[in-house]
């Protein structure tokens, strides 16, 4: 066996799709019983699929189009016809485009503030973010409070931070709110629906593509329910025990969240500053959740299903009806701190919790909920958070070099190691481009 890719996310599977086409022998594990990582569909009422993990795509996402395109997984637009809800200490009106109505000083202060944010990102080399330790010795807080003022342009970066992060402000460093900005796009491409980075779903949910991928591989190469708990260094590769079977190949790839990494038994173990690393990069707090109704009623008031707010513990919600419109579904997220408070709550509650603030932003029609689905990521003991990991300040700096540098005869992918679209689909599959080219240069 040439290679072991371990975890069928989409970095996995491209990664096996890639070496198999390069005439490599592959083996693919999987822990669960399921392929596609932190994407996860789930069938709903009135033939609804529901995403309660990553879901869209934006222009710029090119590898993830091609990917659809190639597998015949169908596409279509985000709906954002109609107003965006602004929500600010419970006052709300509905905007269209990019700038709610609120104070002229506060949007301008936020405006500028964005601007330097993105001028300041352009500037990290995104091969060598450590470069720019200059950037790593301060929260993306404490740079936030510098640069705007009064409370509203403050809660709107922070609402920037929970919504690409999944975290708080005051646990991100501002070298990786820059790198990530700049990975991404820039700050307002990743924010936008309509020429932005949520402008387009898959039909029969995102999950679909990752099960496209594995369909089209040759029989035997996938293997679920198998978690790996061991790696072992031989004289020719690797040995790798999952479940009660053990595989050898000449090289591995680990395709699985950093977090999942220090819970297999290396040996030897990995590099001291590599273990010092994955210590230091915790995932995100997120619980996402999706409220179907009979129709999207929402749409007959002249509104979008999005919503923008300082209440919580919902702050986002976005339509995420079918693309024919018949059945209605609302998405919204708990974030950062509500996502580590609400997960020790019961579903009944969450999903309370869920209903009182659609009713909040839309009226009394979004307590009619047909059916509800959930999911608490940091439960998933496959994820244990989302939407990805992040750093603090001084990581970046101190132990960045090796994120995506081999060890001996493992490899490392996954979307957290991308150099473009970090954190997204789309640097799962570009991850999976750097370490296929790794790899055949150390078989070959």
């Amino acid at each position: 066996m040439d290679v072991i890719v371990v975890g069928a996310g989409l970095a996995g599977l491209a990664t096996a799709r890639q070496l198999l086409a390069a005439g490599k022998s592959v083996t693919l594990i999987e822990a669960q019983d399921r392929v596609g990582g932190r994407t996860d569909s789930r069938a709903g009422p009135g033939g609804t699929w529901l995403d309660v993990g990553a879901q869209w795509i934006g222009s710029k996402h090119t590898r993830m189009q091609a990917l659809a395109g190639e597998l015949g997984v169908g596409t279509f637009k985000t709906y954002t016809d109609g107003g965006i809800i602004f929500n600010w200490n419970g006052r709300q009106h509905s905007y269209r485009g990019l700038i709610p109505r609120i104070n002229p000083f506060a949007l301008v202060n936020f405006a500028l503030a964005q601007l330097k944010l993105d001028w300041m990102a352009r500037k990290v080399d995104l091969a060598k973010p450590w470069e720019q330790s200059q950037w790593d010795h301060e929260t993306f807080e404490s740079w936030i409070r510098r640069h705007t003022v009064g409370k509203k342009a403050h809660a709107l970066f922070t609402a920037y931070t929970n919504a690409v992060f999944a975290t708080e402000p005051k646990n991100v460093s501002l070298l990786h709110a820059l790198y990530y900005t700049h990975s991404s796009g820039g700050s307002e491409w990743l924010s936008k629906s309509t020429g932005g980075a949520q402008e387009t779903r898959f039909e029969g949910g995102t999950q679909a593509v990752a099960k496209a991928l594995a369909t089209a591989l040759p029989p035997g190469v996938l293997r679920l329910g198998l978690p790996v708990r061991r790696v072992q260094a031989t004289k020719d590769g690797v040995a790798v025990t999952a479940g009660k079977e053990l595989f050898l190949a000449k090289r591995l790839v680990m395709a699985v969240p950093p977090a999942l990494i220090p819970t297999i038994d290396f040996q030897p173990i990995l590099s001291p500053k590599r273990a010092q690393l994955l210590q230091r990069m915790p995932m995100g707090s997120v619980i996402k959740g999706q409220a179907v109704y009979a129709s999207p009623f929402w749409r007959g008031r002249g509104l979008s299903g999005q919503v923008v707010s300082n209440e919580g513990p919902v702050k986002i919600m976005f339509d995420n009806s079918a693309a024919d419109g018949k059945t209605g579904v609302l998405t919204g997220f708990f974030e950062g701190e509500a996502a580590i408070e609400w997960s020790e709550r019961t579903d009944a509650e969450r999903q309370a919790a869920f209903r009182d603030c659609a009713v909040r932003y839309f009226g009394p029609e979004a307590a009619d909920m047909i059916h509800f689905e959930q999911k608490v990521w940091a439960a998933d003991p496959w994820a244990r958070g989302c939407y990805s990991a992040h750093f603090a300040p001084g990581v970046w700096t101190q132990f960045g070099d090796v994120l995506r540098r081999p060890e001996g005869r493992v490899h490392f992918a996954g979307t957290e190691t991308a150099v473009q679209f970090s954190g997204y689909m789309e640097g799962a599959v570009r991850s999976a481009d750097r370490v296929v080219a790794e790899v055949i240069d150390a078989l070959d």
